[in-house]
């Protein structure tokens, strides 16, 4: 990487002051007198609906939490003492319709916005570390709450705007840390993706974990093997989202090791920007294919594509125009080659475009490789062999070269 420790030096400085500053303004907000029927007005309506058929209800969760922080909302949840049956009734006259009948919740939509209504609820058996076995209504709100994973989680507002908080979740909050309900362990046991979580949350709100809640989280790691690597992998793909990706992947690697053990996290990370390039980066040293560990062949094959831009000369024509000759991800390389290089390649990539060798003149069509018995995503793979192999000068880009090679060599089946 080509910046300079004074670069980084400076950097890191802003990055700190505009966080401490941040952290300042999100805890005075946390002393503002809200009023829900002017910032949530969707919200207000179906709390005064709720309660006007003599039912407990709450905005409850994210919601709040992201209220009280002045950040931008995108999701609202209701909490009340209603049953699913009463919700459906309460809300006959605008569209709804149910998210996952065992959990009783029912999505409603008011004026254009969709607010989840669910009832409070007890949850046990967590056979699997993820899913409740035993889902039991309730009618008591600090019983729903104390199934949540963290107190700054478990804040609720009624229709006043009053605040309810059970577990010090402000107190939390104004001192920016992140603890779990009750006992940590059981909360992770509970769920094991809450581990993931934890650290999202950590990162996206620049919170640190509490001694015991981290504690927790890194002796229960293993159980992430009952989470699938989907979910895995969508909250590892938030998490590199975020600034100071590698303070967080070098804090809390032995948890990331659980689902993709050769990970390597390296301070020049930071100058990337895009989940693909950051994980291209961390597993730049890594031959393993990404199939192993769950992920698409596209996924894979994009990663690997990416992780060629670490190693290229960039100075030599030749490498250059192999590596930006792929059609499906130009853009994606041209980020990496300019964040990784810290130089802008554009114009360089316009200069040598017309000797480029490209899907869309490649010498040979997707409905001729058909005709030798490929289809689908193999057609693909195919195509970027031979964009190789042309560009490693070992194939010329020749039609009757290219059918010859796919009769003789490597694709005779």
């Amino acid at each position: 990487m080509k910046s300079t420790t004074v670069t980084k030096v400076l950097r890191q400085s802003k990055s700190k002051s505009f966080k401490l500053m941040q952290g300042l303004i999100e805890t005075f907000f946390l002393c503002y007198n809200h009023n829900m029927k002017e910032f949530a007005p969707e919200a207000y309506l179906a709390l005064e609906l709720l309660n006007s058929h003599n039912k407990q209800a709450y905005l409850v969760g994210g919601a709040v939490r992201d209220l009280l922080l002045k950040r931008p909302v995108s999701d609202y949840d209701i909490t009340t003492n209603a049953n699913p049956d009463e919700i459906r009734k309460i809300f006959k006259d605008h569209p709804h319709y149910d998210i996952g009948r065992k959990h009783g919740c029912v999505a409603v939509n008011i004026n254009g916005i969709v607010i989840e209504i669910t009832p409070f609820r007890k949850e046990s058996d967590y056979l699997d570390h993820r899913h409740p076995n035993r889902i039991e209504f309730v009618d008591d709100l600090k019983e729903d709450l104390s199934r949540r994973d963290l107190t700054i989680n478990a804040l609720c507002l009624d229709k006043s705007s009053k605040i309810i908080d059970l577990f010090d979740g402000q107190k939390d909050l104004k001192n920016r840390i992140l603890r779990a309900i009750g006992d940590p362990n059981e909360r992770y046991k509970e769920d094991a993706l809450r581990i993931l979580r934890t650290i999202r949350f950590s990162v996206q709100l620049g919170f640190a974990i509490e001694e015991k809640t981290k504690d927790a989280l890194f002796a229960n790691k293993e159980l992430l093997s009952y989470i699938s690597m989907e979910r895995k992998k969508e909250e590892l793909f938030k998490i590199l989202r975020y600034d100071n990706t590698y303070q967080t992947i070098n804090e809390y690697l032995d948890v990331f090791h659980c689902f993709i053990p050769l990970l390597k996290p390296d301070e020049d990370i930071d100058n990337l920007q895009g989940p693909y390039e950051k994980l291209a980066y961390l597993l730049k040293d890594d031959k393993t294919s990404l199939v192993e560990y769950k992920f698409s062949k596209s996924e894979d094959l994009l990663v690997k594509t990416l992780k060629e831009a670490f190693s290229i000369n960039v100075n030599d024509d030749y490498e250059f125009i192999r590596l930006l000759a792929n059609d499906h991800y130009q853009k994606e390389l041209l980020e990496v080659l300019n964040h990784y290089h810290n130089h802008n390649y554009a114009k360089r990539y316009h200069k040598l475009l017309p000797f480029m060798v490209t899907l869309k003149n490649l010498n040979i069509s997707g409905d001729e490789l058909m005709e030798y018995g490929y289809s689908g995503k193999d057609i693909r793979m195919v195509q970027d062999e031979l964009l190789f192999l042309i560009h490693c000068q070992k194939l010329n880009n020749d039609h009757a070269c290219i059918k010859m090679h796919l009769l003789k060599k490597c694709y005779t089946r």
